[in-house]
């Protein structure tokens, strides 16, 4: 199933790709931003934990990672570990946080716009700059049938 996301606190900003590294941006009505921000769920095959793999809908085999230094990036490879995530809903706001599932409490986040996977830090500015809602797709035809 295709899907968007935007942050909880910035609700205009959808999570993207910008020359494959993550971004939130503000929505521009174009078809180059509605595919970089566009993205399809895969299922990890765990049923105890909601373990999914983001990938983008643009290119085929692009996974939302994590670089070395922390930043998010979408890498060209098959489905491996350092892919997947858990989709876990946020205690006291609505919405999702993505929560690498190898590098225990690395939590995606925003910082400056920029998407980083961060260790939890207290406090509510951290909650808001960290959790997603799921959008409709911005772009309604999806990926190959494998879908």
């Amino acid at each position: 199933m295709g899907v968007s996301y935007t942050l909880v606190n910035f609700q205009d900003r959808y999570l993207r790709h910008i020359s494959w590294e993550g971004f939130v941006s503000l929505f521009e009505d174009t078809s180059l931003f509605k595919q970089d921000a566009t993205f399809v769920e895969r299922s990890a095959g765990l049923a105890a934990v909601k373990l999914q793999a983001i990938q983008n809908d643009e290119f085929v085999n692009r996974w939302l990672t994590m670089r070395d230094d922390g930043r998010a990036v979408f890498v060209q490879n098959e489905l491996n570990a350092a892919a997947i995530l858990i989709l876990n809903s946020a205690l006291s706001v609505p919405g999702l946080r993505l929560i690498q599932f190898f590098h225990s409490g690395r939590i995606l986040r925003h910082r400056g716009f920029e998407l980083w996977w961060d260790a939890e830090e207290e406090g509510n500015s951290f909650l808001l700059d960290s959790t997603f809602i799921v959008r409709t797709a911005l772009v309604q035809e999806l990926l190959s049938s494998d879908v």
